[in-house]
């Protein structure tokens, strides 16, 4: 589960098993049937990026690390 603002200068990719609560601006977005996503979603993303802090984003390896130490794996 993703919590919070993200905000990319070229796409986001939000995958079936993805949960993702809260803001998204980005030029280009794509949603895999079976992800679920609750917020906003913006595709004017220059003005956003203006504005933004910088995020560390994980790669998906790292990711799955972290949902298996998350549940005791």
């Amino acid at each position: 589960m993703v919590k919070g603002e993200i905000i990319a200068t070229e796409r986001i990719e939000i995958r079936a098993s993805a949960r993702m609560s809260g803001n998204l601006a980005a030029p280009r977005v794509v949603m895999h049937e079976g992800a679920l996503f609750e917020g906003h979603c913006t595709m004017k993303v220059e003005e956003a990026v203006v504005q933004a802090k910088p995020t560390v984003l994980r790669t998906e390896a790292q990711l799955k690390v972290r949902a298996a130490a998350q549940n005791g794996a």
